[in-house]
């Protein structure tokens, strides 16, 4: 027999990305929410650089896959 939570990932790989652009990937819980997932990528060095006196126009989030940090021109 074997434990079927043994096989259940409880981590997700989420990338970054900055414009359309990766920037980074960071590991987090599956059932993080948008706001914690921003907060750990905003702390990124690499994301800090990119953002550096830039204006975000939109985050775009999927779940436990992707966050993209949209500029305004």
């Amino acid at each position: 027999m074997y434990d079927k939570n043994a096989i259940i990932d409880s981590q997700a790989e989420i990338t970054i990305q900055v414009n359309g652009k990766i920037r980074g990937t960071l590991n987090t819980a599956k059932n993080a929410t948008q706001q914690e997932v921003e907060a750990i990528a905003l702390d990124m060095d690499i994301v800090k650089s990119k953002l550096d006196g830039k204006k975000i126009a939109r985050v775009i989030y999927v779940p436990s896959r992707i966050i993209n940090f949209v500029l305004a021109d």
